[in-house]
């Protein structure tokens, strides 16, 4: 808030040219409210990016809009061992295993725990507890902020696999990252991610481009383009995972893919991210930058 405030206060005595954007996934929230205080996204778009923060958010959507996604509880923090074990059990309930939990809004597998049974939930549950809290407090703000003021909610949630015959060639999930402007999604770039291990949901390596074959991308293209009709304009990190079911949502990161996903972009595909992000903010077409 502190933040918004200090941005209206600017924009009163300074035009800027264009929207005010981010690329960083810890001020995704503050930007997008700042992008709707200064009129340049609706409520409607608002409340779609504030859902994409949120796995749980995410996965309730997601299934309302008809896009299939793993099983998921969100289990609330309580301070009570026997309401602490009710939830546990519902969520064991509705989910299954093997499971994995998430704290909602964590990125690039930080803060995800492997569950197998469940006879380990509440140990590994407790555990992440723990973990999330005992880190400094500026990892706390950047990778956790549920977690600021104490205990925090978990998501636990369906561990999926991808076709055995995409994780031979190195492929456990995919990585869309999209780039929609004037309405209309304009490039899809797709890459493989690598988990740690079968029992391990962390990230660990990608390739770049993606190894799948080509119709199966095509199939990927077309549903990040239905994904995202509905959300404004900008980047997004869309990750999915393609089963025998067919195509599950896993995330939609309404920014940028982060880390070094910039640097590959342009090494694989010959396009800047950073630079077509700035030229959607201020609405300079970018159909002449892409492949």
């Amino acid at each position: 808030k502190g933040l918004l405030r200090v941005i209206d206060e600017y924009l009163k005595d300074h035009k800027i040219d264009g929207e005010p954007w981010t690329y960083f996934d810890r001020n995704v929230v503050a930007w997008a409210r700042n992008r709707y205080r200064q009129g340049f996204i609706t409520e409607k778009d608002l409340e779609l990016l504030l859902i994409a923060r949120d796995k749980g958010a995410t996965r309730v959507w997601s299934r309302k809009k008809g896009f299939l996604t793993p099983r998921f509880y969100r289990i609330e923090p309580t301070g009570n061992p026997e309401e602490l074990g009710q939830r546990l059990k519902a969520a064991a309930d509705q989910v299954g295993f093997p499971a994995a939990l998430k704290v909602p809004s964590a990125a690039a597998g930080k803060g995800y725990r492997y569950v197998g049974s469940a006879d380990a939930l509440k140990e590994i549950y407790e555990h992440l507890q723990q973990w999330v809290r005992a880190q400094p407090p500026e990892v706390v703000g950047r990778y956790y902020p549920e977690f600021i003021n104490g205990m925090g909610p978990v998501i636990l949630e369906q561990y999926l696999s991808q076709k055995e015959e995409y994780q031979r060639l190195g492929s456990d999930e995919l990585d869309a990252d999209a780039l929609k402007q004037g309405g209309k999604v304009k490039a899809v770039f797709i890459a493989d991610n690598q988990k740690v291990g079968s029992d391990d949901p962390r990230d660990y390596q990608d390739n770049y481009p993606s190894r799948l074959p080509k119709p199966v991308q095509g199939q990927v293209k077309e549903y990040v383009e239905k994904l995202l009709e509905d959300f404004p304009d900008g980047h997004y990190h869309v990750e999915v995972m393609v089963t025998h079911e067919g195509i599950h949502l896993l995330e939609i990161n309404t920014r940028m893919g982060g880390e070094f996903v910039g640097i590959m972009a342009q090494e694989v595909w010959g396009v800047d991210f950073p630079a077509l992000n700035a030229m959607i903010a201020m609405g300079i077409p970018i159909d002449r930058y892409l492949p």
